[in-house]
């Protein structure tokens, strides 16, 4: 940009910001939509999120490129918003210290 700009470091540049006023919406995914309508408690804490929050998760789950990955990922929101672990490795740990 700078090449193109035609200035180096430390040249002062001209520059001019525009409002935008376009929603930045992000949709909810039909599956990511099943899933909280049908767990009560996931739907409440989703919607106590800050919307840039709730954008992020939609925008990331909207990215998924296999129904697999994107199903796997909707499961892993829920278990987040539900408070339960994510993650294998997590389960484990907690195994092993109910087990000491």
């Amino acid at each position: 940009m700078r090449d193109a700009s035609g200035i180096d470091t430390g040249d002062i540049a001209d520059v001019e910001i525009e409002y935008d006023p376009r929603p930045r919406e992000e949709p909810v995914p039909e599956k990511f939509a099943a899933a909280l309508d049908a767990d009560a408690g996931a739907r409440s804490e989703f919607e106590k999120l800050s919307p840039s929050r709730k954008k992020e998760i939609c925008r990331y789950l909207n990215s998924m490129k296999t129904e697999g990955s994107l199903v796997r990922n909707v499961e892993k929101v829920i278990r987040h918003l539900t408070g339960k672990p994510t993650d294998m490795l997590h389960g484990l740990m907690r195994k092993k210290k109910g087990q000491l």
